[in-house]
């Protein structure tokens, strides 16, 4: 709700409609792509309705450009769109997670696919083409059309005006639970510390030589978190050269003491791929971008707080991108192509559901008879639990469906329950 209490109110009017369709999805980041490609398929007349003039979500409009991660199972839809992006040449997928199935055993991915957004852009419209899915891009969903407590469409806004979209099925894949909200589903409270996990805006970086970069890994492994040993490079296969890498950390230090790199922010990660090494450039993305608690807090659905937000991560891109020529080895000479479109949220509104995930049940390493997915996650006021050991014992991933053979996880994975809680 805007601040203040001054209303004025709107005349009643006719809204035309635009379309009917079978199913509606809002927003086509990853859930909403998978939702209406896979609607389609099945035979749906299905309709995506995007803010932006393209697809893709955080992973293209926020270069929150990873796919999977540690822990996760990468099958079904989520491996055929990996796959292609491989194909591409946008994302690194290792034999082996392209090779396995149900017959030779599954195993969970154990590194982020770093992906190229404009590429992921293409790859997205492709397929919503082929499966026959409508898309109507530069609209916004603004509100729902309830009727006997069902959500029967959706009203939206774009050039053309003010305009309904009927269906039978709303999906919400806003990643802000806008439309579920508009509608009156009951919202989750925020956690007691009221902070949510930050909006984090990305830079896309170029003129980065790697030859320097892996030169001075080689020198100073104990400065990266990923780890390196004397003969690292970048050979299209490690780790480092597939993800990515977070490190620097003598470096940051000397940048805070200097007054050259924010004193609130823990440091810098480089997202990449073998493609983004062949040109010189790569993403950065995470804390050193980030909306801290310092500046307050701030939540995705307010327009004030995104914006600076915003604001703030441009203006931190620009310190960056001096703080890496100046002292950054392998960076002298690069230089920022872009900041992300908008930042990307890393919490929102939740849903109270049928089931409600808790912190406390992450927290004691509570399993279910229906988890679907380790992952690993973090709490804004729990800590970081990809790092902690607050969970009672290593999970044993033993009856979950399509794993084949007993997979143990640290104390860093969480479970992921088929009815979650989630933005």
């Amino acid at each position: 709700m805007p601040e203040g209490t001054d209303f004025i109110r709107e005349p009643e009017r006719r809204v035309p409609v635009y379309k009917r369709v079978g199913v509606l999805v809002c927003g086509s980041g990853s859930a909403g792509l998978a939702a209406a490609i896979c609607a389609a398929r099945n035979g749906a007349d299905t309709l995506i309705v995007e803010r932006n003039p393209f697809l893709g979500g955080q992973s293209t409009a926020a270069f929150q450009n990873w796919f999977g991660g540690p822990t996760d199972i990468l099958t079904g839809f989520a491996k055929e769109f990996a796959e292609r992006l491989d194909e591409r040449g946008a994302a690194k997928l290792l034999e082996r997670f392209r090779t396995q199935n149900a017959t030779t055993g599954i195993k969970p991915l154990n590194y982020h696919l770093s992906i190229e957004p404009e590429e992921w852009k293409y790859l997205a419209a492709d397929m919503v083409e082929e499966a026959g899915v409508k898309v109507i891009t530069n609209t916004l969903a603004v509100d729902a059309i309830v009727e006997n407590r069902g959500v029967k469409g959706i009203i939206i806004e774009n050039k053309s005006g003010r305009q309904a979209v009927m269906a039978d099925v709303v999906i919400d894949a806003s990643g802000d639970a806008d439309i579920a909200a508009r509608a009156g589903a009951p919202i989750d409270k925020l956690p007691k510390s009221e902070y949510l996990i930050a909006m984090i805006p990305a830079v896309r970086v170029g003129g980065i030589n790697y030859q320097k970069v892996a030169e001075y890994i080689r020198k100073h492994p104990e400065d990266f978190r990923t780890p390196v040993g004397s003969g690292f490079d970048f050979n299209g296969e490690n780790m480092a050269s597939i993800q990515g890498i977070g490190g620097w950390t003598s470096l940051v230090n000397q940048g805070k003491e200097k007054g050259e790199f924010p004193a609130e922010l823990h440091g810098i990660s480089l997202q990449i791929n073998p493609s983004h090494i062949k040109r010189g450039m790569g993403y950065f993305i995470g804390a050193h971008l980030s909306s801290s608690m310092k500046e307050g807090k701030r939540y995705p659905w307010n327009a004030e707080h995104v914006m600076q937000t915003e604001l703030d991560g441009r203006n931190r891109a620009r310190k960056l991108v001096a703080f890496l020529q100046k002292r950054v080895p392998g960076f002298e000479d690069c230089f920022l192509i872009d900041v992300s479109n908008h930042v990307g949220p890393q919490d929102s509104r939740r849903i109270i559901g049928e089931y409600v995930l808790t912190r406390q049940h992450e927290y004691e390493g509570r399993t279910s008879d229906d988890d679907i997915a380790l992952i690993t996650i973090t709490w804004p006021d729990g800590g970081v639990l990809q790092y902690a050991t607050n969970l009672v014992s290593p999970i044993t991933w033993t009856d979950l469906p399509l794993a084949t053979s007993p997979y143990t996880v640290t104390p860093a994975a969480a479970q992921m329950y088929y009815r979650l809680r989630c933005p």
